[in-house]
């Protein structure tokens, strides 16, 4: 009987089976999606999704998930070259932890709102620089910058 257990969730299926759960135990029961017994953070606090950027599996009644990260928020962007209709963004690579960065998609837009649609454009793990076009003149723009591996991506950095 789970209900007997400290911080255990029970559910009924369809066949009136009493379905048990403790997240952060290490087992994957009932309806989690990961449960790693709080061993890198990846698990939502009701074992009910994993965390953006992360990537976890091998999670069975017996044993935990096994988590990855995906990569560390990227540096904001900087525009050191500007010409009248293009800017040119560069940013600094974040830890990987230690899978490839597969791509970067970099999104930049009007810094005071007035035009609200976002521009972006996706470049490969191996470059760290985007260049934006059809701009308008005298107009200041912000940025952000998402990196991607195989395992996730980040959460996005404003510049």
């Amino acid at each position: 009987d789970c209900s007997m257990a400290a911080g255990a969730f029970c559910v009924e299926s369809a066949d009136l089976t009493s379905i048990c759960q403790i997240c952060g135990n290490g087992k994957v029961e009932g309806t989690e999606v990961c449960d790693d017994a709080a061993a890198s953070g990846a698990c939502m606090a009701f074992c009910n999704a994993t965390k953006v950027g992360w990537s976890c599996s091998g999670g069975t009644f017996t044993s935990p998930d096994t988590c990855r990260p995906g990569p560390s928020t990227p540096k904001a962007p900087t525009a050191p070259a500007v010409a009248e209709t293009q800017m040119t963004w560069k940013w600094k690579p974040p830890n990987s932890h230690f899978a490839p960065i597969v791509n970067y998609t970099l999104q930049w837009y009007v810094a005071d709102g007035s035009i609200g649609h976002t521009n972006e454009t996706t470049v490969p793990g191996n470059k760290r620089t985007a260049i934006a076009t059809g701009l308008q003149k005298a107009t200041a723009y912000k940025a952000r910058v998402m990196a991607c591996t195989d395992v996730g991506c980040s959460e996005w950095l404003n510049a």
